[in-house]
């Protein structure tokens, strides 16, 4: 193979960003592009109590704990928290053995391993996104084979003043073929920060019921919106409560510091 005739890809715009900010002199600046904690210094902030459970390992004794493989679906104790964390003890141990979760490479990655399983599996190959979304959704979904398509989420009436498209998006989910994918952010929509309210999640649910829709969430920011973990998990357990069986990415990336 002759490599060089492999050009470089696009640069990432999120990265993009990143690197504008750096490259920039102005005092004043402030980062637009990845989504994590800083200080009022603009530099990244770990969580104390990130920092608190960095300092228990380290004191854990010698030969405690290894770095053996781990089982294909991941570290059994911490899938275990991971569920936990997003739909609460009660319905974990309602659900039982219908709640299976897989170790992934973070939301990306989890992003991924959900698209692939779809289009292998799914009856339908509609893989519909908000508009906007997260760049990477439109990018994963066609790697997967998945035929992306977009649903109404912002009013683009108001481009300065973001707000949701409710009537829009559910004139689209109601629109879309029987078993589509729906992609739905839990909380902290990327990049409006526009979420539906606790009343229109329901009506959501409703629609991806009665159309016989795929959710699938993507939480990269539980506790970013609310400024609570519970509270930003609402919407999934609410899908739930309500006989759908979403799957969802997860990443800490962001709420770990």
């Amino acid at each position: 193979m002759n490599w060089s005739t492999i050009c470089d890809g696009p640069e990432d715009a999120i990265y993009k960003v990143t690197r504008l900010y750096k490259e920039c002199s102005i005092p004043q600046k402030v980062s637009l592009g990845i989504g994590a904690y800083r200080d009022d210094n603009g530099k990244p902030l770990v969580l104390e109590a990130v920092i608190q459970a960095k300092a228990k390992l380290a004191k854990l004794p010698p030969q405690s704990w290894t770095h053996e493989y781990q089982p294909i679906s991941g570290h059994g104790l911490f899938l275990a928290a991971a569920q936990e964390l997003l739909v609460g003890k009660d319905l974990r141990n309602k659900l039982g053995g219908r709640l299976v979760s897989i170790q992934s490479l973070s939301g990306t990655g989890a992003i991924r391993l959900g698209c692939d399983l779809l289009s292998r599996f799914s009856q339908s190959k509609c893989f519909y996104v908000p508009n906007p979304t997260w760049s990477n959704h439109k990018n994963i979904g066609e790697e997967s084979g998945l035929d992306v398509k977009m649903y109404r989420y912002i009013d683009s009436s108001m481009p300065h003043t973001p707000r949701l498209d409710f009537d829009g998006m559910i004139e689209d989910l109601k629109g879309a073929p029987k078993g589509s994918i729906v992609v739905l952010h839990l909380c902290a929509h990327n990049p409006t920060g526009v979420d539906p309210t606790l009343q229109q999640w329901e009506k959501i649910a409703m629609v991806c019921r009665e159309q016989g829709l795929q959710p699938f969430f993507d939480n990269a920011y539980q506790g970013f919106a609310s400024g609570e973990l519970e509270g930003d998990a609402q919407s999934v357990r609410l899908f739930v409560r309500r006989g759908l069986y979403p799957l969802i990415a997860c990443s800490f990336a962001k709420n770990m510091g």
